[in-house]
């Protein structure tokens, strides 16, 4: 595993919402998750890519997420996926589409991004953390 993110890991990124969790991840070869693309060459801080549909926690409920991105490839280039939510390394905020998992209303909310030392934080308009579905 050390292998695998050693080219990754620049600095530990800790998003409230979700780690890296698996190589798979950290290749960004997930289906929905959270990961890590240098797209902005290989010596900047690396983008965090949350995959469209990725599933949050809505304080207490289920909800999927959706951005108006382009979804970065294996080797950080845009794809013709569209609907990532990405968190460059100068974000302040990113915008995201949440939709409720169970009756499929759908709302616009702006998450602030917060950087303390090596951890990126990010959170709701009601100040609460962005946090995974684990339910």
């Amino acid at each position: 595993m050390q292998n695998c993110l050693s080219g990754y890991l620049k600095a530990t990124i800790v998003i409230l919402s979700a780690g890296l969790t698996g190589c798979d991840l950290a290749n960004g070869t997930a289906e929905s998750g959270v990961y890590q693309k240098y797209t902005n060459g290989p010596f900047k801080e690396p983008t965090i890519v949350m995959s469209p549909g990725w599933r949050m926690d809505d304080h207490g409920r289920e909800a999927l997420i959706f951005g108006s991105s382009h979804c970065p490839d294996v080797n950080g280039n845009n794809t013709s996926e569209g609907g990532c939510v990405l968190i460059e390394e100068h974000s302040a905020t990113v915008a995201v589409n949440v939709v409720d998992a169970t009756n499929q209303s759908r709302r616009h909310e702006t998450w602030t991004i917060e950087r303390k030392k090596d951890r990126v934080i990010v959170k709701r308009p009601d100040n609460s953390f962005v946090m995974p579905w684990g339910k």
